[in-house]
């Protein structure tokens, strides 16, 4: 999986979220302090407390399925060659299961509407996703003649 803000280089190179918080403010400008707070709070979480092992899920809306994966405990900044369509900052996961948006109730489906890019979810989420998941397999598969799959932060 992967986020962009490439321009603030390694996000594990920074001592504190102060830090953070100003190469946030000096490279995208001083946005409304919640905006700011979130996107600090989040790139702080994807760099450094995101552990091997941990459940991730990513949304494909092209086909209404959520991913679920394993994260590898490898938190990475890497250069233009290695970007993950346009994203520099990425963490390999082990994608494992997938679940079709419309097998989960109402209330789940509002929780996975956040706004954040980042964020955690409650215990009767993760367990109602793990409910309807079933093995990735060929409805991830790419087009015919083409290398590999391009999904949002990912690749399969």
């Amino acid at each position: 999986m992967a986020l962009g803000w490439n321009c603030l280089g390694n996000l594990a190179g920074y001592a504190d979220m102060a830090e953070l918080h100003g190469a946030y403010v000096s490279a995208y400008g001083d946005e409304k302090p919640a905006k700011v707070s979130n996107a600090v709070s989040m790139l702080h979480r994807f760099a450094q407390q995101i552990s091997a092992g941990d459940l991730v899920i990513t949304y494909m809306p092209d086909r209404r399925v959520y991913l679920l994966g394993e994260d590898l405990g490898e938190y990475r900044h890497v250069t233009e060659d290695e970007w993950v369509d346009r994203y520099a900052n990425i963490r390999p996961v082990r994608w494992l299961s997938v679940v079709s948006r419309d097998d989960l109730s109402k209330a789940v489906q509002n929780s996975l509407g956040a706004t954040l890019t980042l964020f955690s979810l409650k215990h009767e989420v993760v367990s109602e996703l793990q409910s309807h998941a079933r093995p990735v397999g060929s409805e991830l598969l790419p087009d015919a003649g083409n290398a590999q799959l391009s999904l949002p932060g990912c690749q399969v």
